[in-house]
């Protein structure tokens, strides 16, 4: 089963629980900062392109530096908060990454925030990488424009494992890409290769991390 092959991962991890930001809630990892001022992320109110371009090779080249083989796929979304919009999001999901229908499919109701009690449904579609081949390098251009009037539901919602590595690859949205793992040893090639583009806020928590490696 695909959920509990991804709850093993988050197990080994460290992380109690599957739970954003994964950077924060992991003992080993890299929070990369993906936007920089490239100039304006917006040009006479249009989304100016040499930022999307810029920000889609950023983290290609990371995800393609990766020693990984990602062999599962995790989108989450709450279709409650869209149902007004009445579009197909599986659909739209599916034709991005050239992925047929999901392995698996889990819900529950979730509550909005710590201080509400008022729940929602939350969404979970599993796919088995292992027989099924993504187009990574759509789906990571559609979560570079996620934000910025793409398909917003790919915003903090997408998570892909390497199970056997324990890598877990977070790339939430044009700002940033956390990426966590069972053993430092495995993504300190990332460290020692693209330091100049480790977020600065989390700088110095992430070389105590890695500094003795």
């Amino acid at each position: 089963m695909l959920k509990e092959r991804i709850s093993l991962s988050v197990e080994k991890i460290g992380m109690k629980r599957l739970e954003n930001p994964i950077f924060y809630n992991s003992p080993v990892g890299i929070r990369f900062e993906i936007s920089e001022p490239w100039g304006e992320v917006y040009c006479n109110d249009e989304l100016n392109p040499k930022y999307l371009q810029e920000t889609y090779k950023k983290v290609l080249t990371i995800y393609h530096s990766l020693p990984c083989k990602f062999d599962t796929l995790l989108w989450t979304i709450y279709p409650n908060e869209y149902n007004d919009y009445g579009r197909d999001f599986l659909q739209n999901f599916m034709e991005i990454t050239e992925l047929p229908l999901p392995q698996e499919k889990y819900s529950e109701m979730v509550y909005l925030d710590d201080d509400s009690d008022e729940q929602i449904e939350k969404i979970y579609y599993y796919w088995d990488l292992r027989t099924n081949v993504i187009n990574i390098n759509k789906l990571l251009e559609e979560i570079s424009k996620a934000d910025l009037g793409g398909f917003s539901e790919l915003v903090s919602a997408i998570f892909l494992f390497d199970t056997n590595l324990n890598v877990l690859f977070h790339y939430y949205d044009d700002r940033g890409l956390d990426i966590v793992s069972e053993k430092r040893e495995t993504i300190y090639p990332l460290y020692k290769n693209y330091n100049e583009w480790i977020l600065d806020y989390d700088r110095e928590h992430i070389n105590k991390v890695f500094r003795n490696n």
